[in-house]
């Protein structure tokens, strides 16, 4: 069932959410241009571009047709902890890491708008098939405590 969870609705919801984590990085870099950039907009810039770039590991697994992670592992973890773990200093390295990014991205729109076209993804959710999955699960929940058996 998990494979009906992604979708195109889906990849258009990472690629927005991805858009205002870069906004919000947009803004508390001019927000710390205009404050001799102090700790805190180093701080925020830090924390949007973590939780921007965490969304697009997950996008391009999306887009090969991956099951998403929750906890990033590895070189992708120790990226985003890098970027989380060291706040930017200067207002130069935030724009230089949104340059970076948005270059990341621009294959990754490609892909999407491939998907789209292809019909690689389902456009939405399958309501009756999610619901029967649901269903099994909670019945299969339900056996299991009625035999006493833990979670």
């Amino acid at each position: 069932m998990c494979q009906g969870f992604l979708t195109l609705r889906c990849v258009k919801q990472y690629l927005l959410l991805r858009r205002g984590e870069d906004r919000k990085a947009t803004a508390f870099s001019e927000e710390g241009a205009g404050s001799g950039f102090i700790a805190e907009p180093g701080r925020n810039i830090s924390k949007s571009l973590y939780r921007g770039h965490h969304k697009l590991y997950e996008l391009e697994r999306l887009l090969r047709g991956e099951r998403l992670v929750v906890a990033l592992v590895g070189e992708e973890r120790g990226s985003v902890l890098q970027l989380r773990s060291r706040p930017s200093s200067s207002l130069g390295e935030p724009r230089a890491l949104l340059v970076e990014t948005e270059a990341w991205l621009q294959p990754l729109r490609g892909r999407a708008r491939e998907a789209e076209a292809t019909a690689a993804l389902l456009a939405k959710v399958d309501a009756p098939a999610l619901c029967g999955w649901l269903r099994g699960v909670r019945e299969r929940l339900a056996q299991q405590a009625a035999a006493g058996a833990p979670w």
